[in-house]
């Protein structure tokens, strides 16, 4: 139950993952929008972020350079698998 998207992930044990990234392509909705509906899972968490890719300058010897912009991830429900804390009983313990 944690919000950890890593394929991988564990110290000292290592532990795989169920963690699938999807591509979906959208669509304009006005000049310069885009919409994403992304629902809330029934259990556990979605992240999702979105990429765009513009077209960019061409140099005089025809070599192309996109623009490239990425959103931050979102993690939908806004929860947490375990219980706000606070104070002392917050610290961890080094062995």
């Amino acid at each position: 139950g944690r919000r950890d998207f890593r394929l991988i992930a564990g110290y000292p044990k290592v532990d795989l993952q169920d963690v699938f990234w999807a591509h979906f392509a959208m669509q304009p909705v006005a000049p310069n929008t885009w919409k994403a509906n992304v629902p809330t899972p029934a259990t556990g968490w979605r992240a999702q972020m979105l990429h765009f890719k513009f077209p960019g300058v061409t140099t005089f010897g025809g070599d192309q350079f996109p623009y490239e912009f990425s959103t931050q991830i979102s993690i939908i429900p806004n929860t947490f698998p375990f219980p706000d804390c606070s104070g002392s009983g917050c610290y961890g313990h080094l062995l």
